[in-house]
């Protein structure tokens, strides 16, 4: 389902109400390095009867602080509900159902706190409660008809900050395969991330540009992303392929527009020279370039 920004919140909502409150237990799993201070948020809600902290008895035990945690939910209504919503953009966590048992559903998340690599075969520590990642790796699961992720789990609701939809995932009608630990990522699976995380980091980048540099992206109009992701190719080109480096580069661009490079030899040597001292050096120069201009945003 796609939203706008406006009605994402409403439509999450409406969503929320509409899962299987009278047949399913509802959960709502949290993530520790988004909520500030989880563990006294959690302890602070009288409406919060049941939960755990899925760090505890783990490997993980120390970073308890800032673990995943499983709340249990009565209703559509209860009041953590409302104060999730309202964070809907800091990506706070999404919503479980399952016919497991309270038990069932804690040990398969923990299960699942470690996973190993497709390509380089290393384990490494799931961000388990992130919406983005997990509806990613679920929908991968979904197009091969494989229970293994969802486990106990039916379904799963998540909102989509980035893309603006709402994300309802629903368990393939085929027979539960067990879990082996460690769970190993497909190679579509792993590409399925590379992809959450580049879509975060144009994100970033793209919020940056409209802070700063929003007269430079008047003149694309809602198109300014396809202007921002050329920019950004261009940049991969020279080799610069951190959100930092790309920053400065599209910086360049922000304060002298698209051809700055072919108007400016110093500019154009600074970037050739790739690295990020270099680049940082043009960022600057082409600040102060447009101040003497009268240009500077």
């Amino acid at each position: 389902m796609q939203n706008t920004p406006q009605d994402l919140t409403e439509n999450y909502r409406q969503a929320i109400q509409k899962l299987p409150w009278h047949t399913h237990q509802i959960t709502l799993l949290l993530d520790g390095i988004n909520v500030p201070n989880i563990l006294r948020l959690i302890h602070a809600n009288n409406a919060i009867k049941q939960f755990s902290v899925l760090y505890i008895q783990t490997r993980f035990q120390e970073l308890k602080e800032v673990s995943p945690c499983l709340i249990k939910l009565d209703s559509s209504t209860s009041y953590p509900i409302e104060k999730f919503l309202e964070n809907i953009n800091n990506e706070w966590g999404y919503f479980l159902a399952s016919q497991s048992t309270w038990e069932e559903q804690v040990q398969y998340l923990k299960s699942l706190l470690v996973v190993e690599d497709a390509l380089t075969e290393q384990q490494m520590l799931l961000k388990i409660a992130d919406p983005q990642v997990m509806a990613a790796l679920l929908s991968t699961s979904i197009e091969e008809q494989d229970t293994t992720l969802f486990g106990p789990f039916t379904n799963m609701l998540a909102a989509n900050v980035i893309d603006k939809q709402i994300n309802y995932l629903q368990r393939p009608n085929q027979q539960l395969i067990p879990l082996s630990i460690p769970y190993k990522l497909t190679e579509k699976q792993a590409k399925a991330l590379d992809q959450v995380d580049i879509k975060r980091a144009n994100q970033q980048i793209y919020a940056h540009m409209q802070t700063y540099f929003p007269e430079f992206l008047t003149g694309y109009g809602s198109d300014y992303k396809k202007e921002i992701d050329l920019i950004i190719s261009q940049a991969e080109q020279f080799g610069y392929t951190s959100v930092k480096e790309q920053l400065y580069y599209l910086n360049i661009h922000g304060y002298l527009g698209v051809n700055a490079l072919q108007e400016n030899a110093q500019l154009a040597s600074l970037v050739k020279a790739k690295n990020i001292e270099s680049l940082k050096d043009a960022a600057q120069l082409a600040k102060q370039l447009s101040e003497d201009k009268g240009i500077a945003v």
